[in-house]
């Protein structure tokens, strides 16, 4: 299978590479170009991408851009300017995919590049944990990761002006980087020790506003006068979790190793990447009354977790607490068996395989039900 081929590439790099001082750039970037020519080149590959693609065949053209189409459809106005200069310049939505997947795998990949010795592994865990995601199924709120990545950069140099420039422009692909608006106010946290103590009294706060569960509907009501704003947001407001005690122990308990790694990692990175990190589980944990924050907003913040996770690989040598190993190994199997159950439950592989390119287009019998069957949710 092409996808196993791909994924053991990029695993063979990063065990054979990332323990050598040289930073095979080369190597490096061709798996970027492989990736993008991968994803970029797709036919019908994907779930949302069905909808994507029925959504750019009834686009209007660039010219014929209306107030009504910019601002009063469900889709922002960045990514309806993006799709309608496509369709304008190119005809076909395989101009889209390939834009869109150049521009979130190259900044996705000079990031790692930037920020962690072991590249080669951060790209293998991103390509398990999150590629086929950002490339298929949350189009518009990849393009809003990259924007983030690249705004990231002037908030930790605090050159708001800029940042802000970056957020408005992830915001224009997904109105669930809205939070973002508030991000400074994280600089707080850069005074505080990352040790076991202070992540756990942050994820208490975070599990009560969870329980509360009555901020949601005033979340949602503060947007009212906004139909189009409103609608999408109620749209992943929904409660995704079992509402039983079980299932919230057991959601909680899966982010545990999360907290593992910003703890493992506290004092070999910057606090403005563990920070991003905390925030991410945060969201996470409100995920059982915040279903919109869970589905698109903390996946802003994923690419910090790819980090610490790539750094706590490379911690396993070197730690000197047999303890501490065995717990990096069970946090990270714990996070990879996850994704593996979401890519293996109801058979949801099956809307990626079989792949089909452009050059030889194959429909898939039954992909288009097996996407409707995921949108209005599997019981």
């Amino acid at each position: 299978m092409i996808y196993f081929v791909i994924l053991g590439l990029s695993l063979f790099f990063a065990i054979v590479l990332d323990n050598k001082r040289k930073t095979y750039r080369k190597q490096y970037w061709f798996l970027c170009v492989i990736l993008v020519l991968f994803m970029g080149l797709r036919y019908n590959v994907g779930g949302d991408s069905l909808a994507y693609t029925q959504y750019f065949d009834e686009s209007t053209l660039l010219n014929q851009l209306t107030y009504f189409d910019l601002f009063q459809t469900r889709y922002p106005p960045l990514w309806v300017i993006l799709v309608s200069s496509c369709k304008t310049l190119f005809e076909d939505f395989w101009s889209l995919q390939l834009i869109q997947s150049s521009f979130i795998n190259v900044v996705l990949f000079s990031f790692f590049e930037k920020n962690t010795d072991r590249k080669f592994t951060a790209v293998t865990l991103y390509l398990f944990l999150y590629f086929l995601n950002f490339n298929t199924e949350t189009m518009r709120a990849a393009c809003s990761v990259a924007f983030f990545i690249i705004g990231y950069y002037y908030y930790s140099t605090n050159k708001w002006g800029l940042f802000y420039l970056f957020v408005l422009l992830a915001i224009g692909f997904h109105y669930e980087a809205l939070p973002l608006l508030l991000l400074p106010l994280a600089k707080l946290m850069n005074t505080c020790s990352f040790n076991i103590k202070f992540l756990a009294i942050v994820s208490i706060i975070a599990i009560l506003l969870t329980l509360s569960g009555d901020l949601v509907p005033a979340f949602s009501d503060f947007f009212k006068e906004s139909v189009v704003l409103y609608e999408s947001i109620s749209y992943y407001t929904d409660n995704i979790g079992e509402n039983n005690l079980n299932g919230y122990v057991a959601y909680y308990l899966m982010q545990v190793p999360y907290l593992f790694f910003i703890w493992d990692n506290r004092n070999k990175i910057s606090k403005d990447i563990l920070t991003m990190a905390i925030l991410f589980v945060v969201l996470s944990l409100l995920a059982l009354s915040f279903g919109m924050i869970m589905s698109r907003t903390r996946e802003l913040f994923s690419p910090f977790v790819i980090i610490l996770m790539s750094k706590t690989i490379g911690n396993i040598k070197t730690s000197r607490y047999m303890l501490v190993k065995i717990f990096a190994i069970v946090s990270l199997s714990v996070v990879l068996i996850i994704k593996a159950n979401y890519y293996l439950q109801d058979e949801r592989w099956k809307l990626w395989f079989p792949y089909s390119s452009i050059f030889n287009p194959q429909d898939s019998p039954g992909r288009e039900d097996l996407y409707n069957y995921f949108l209005n949710g599997s019981k």
